[in-house]
């Protein structure tokens, strides 16, 4: 029978690869942000890694934590965590220093209520961090939303497309990233930029939203979609930290089409960046579907997650 216990065990199993990682690389870990849907799962994940490489390294985990389950979880767990507003004046300052920085704070539901918190946690907000993480390597979350909207047969937006964000939160993210790429820049920080959408858990997402409407025998629309299962989010974005670059690194793209990974290296860019393809246009109709067939094609368009060389 599963329960919530053994799906966070499974989601938060590190990779002998990342493992590997975790020895290699140098300092603690804190991720700013951590008490959102993943950010549990992925400072388990660190923690479990950190134990398995036999190595001493504090794994931080600062967040609002509005819910109390999720800080119960990486307490038990031996993960440290910080309760704290990081807009509030002085926050930051009050934080333990890091070699390693997981940027996941940011705002994207209530966009259209307050626009204006939007762009404080997703543009100002970033600006106070890499200020008071200069030179640390930092892993910060961003959004294929930066693109435009693509046709569905393209297989979704890489590289080589340039951002064009549509709306508000779209723009704020890509604000985002470019405050990070400025301390690449002219701090000397390390920096990755993973773009993703939706991950998918047996919790929440694309799936779980569809099914809900399935046993309601409600229609699904079908004008965009895309997802990615959460524990390859996690095990992608656990390993990034060992790979950010203050240097003009390649943009490489994680897809879930079974392609290789495409790379480029545009001289603009002084940070790397991981895709998952953003939402894709389709013909505006409602249909109903199957579940069995749709859970098998999402699943099966899922390869096995590596690292380009």
């Amino acid at each position: 029978m599963w329960t919530e216990n053994k799906l966070d065990a499974l989601l938060s199993q590190p990779s002998e690869a990342l493992i590997e990682d975790i020895k290699a690389l140098s300092g603690d870990i804190i991720l700013l942000g951590a008490g959102g849907k993943v950010g549990p799962n992925l400072a388990l994940m660190a923690k479990r890694a950190v134990q398995a490489a036999g190595v001493k390294k504090r794994v931080i985990a600062v967040s609002r934590f509005s819910d109390p389950i999720a800080r119960g979880l990486l307490e038990n767990n031996g993960i440290e965590t910080i309760s704290a507003d990081l807009l509030e004046e002085g926050a930051l300052e009050k934080l333990p220093d890091a070699e390693n920085v997981v940027y996941l704070a940011g705002r994207k539901f209530g966009t259209g209520d307050s626009a204006c918190l939007t762009w404080a946690m997703n543009a100002a907000l970033p600006t106070l961090v890499s200020r008071r993480y200069k030179g640390a390597r930092i892993v910060a979350f961003s959004t294929g939303n930066v693109y435009p909207f693509m046709p569905v047969a393209s297989g979704g937006a890489d590289e080589s497309v340039a951002p064009s964000p549509i709306g508000e939160y779209a723009m704020s993210s890509l604000a985002r990233e470019r405050v990070f790429e400025y301390a690449a820049r002219e701090y000397g920080s390390r920096v990755l930029l993973l773009r993703l959408n939706y991950a998918v858990d047996l919790r929440y997402g694309v799936l779980y939203d569809l099914a809900k409407r399935m046993l309601g025998g409600r229609p699904s629309p079908s004008s965009r979609a895309a997802s990615t299962a959460s524990g390859r989010v996690t095990s992608t974005r656990s390993r990034c930290v060992h790979f950010c670059s203050p240097k003009v690194p390649p943009r490489c793209s994680i897809s879930p089409a079974r392609r290789p990974f495409p790379c480029a290296t545009p001289a603009s860019s002084s940070a790397k960046r991981w895709v998952l393809p953003p939402r894709s246009p389709a013909p505006k109709s409602r249909r109903r579907f199957s579940a069995t067939p749709l859970y098998a094609s999402a699943i099966s368009a899922i390869p096995p997650f590596r690292f380009p060389s």
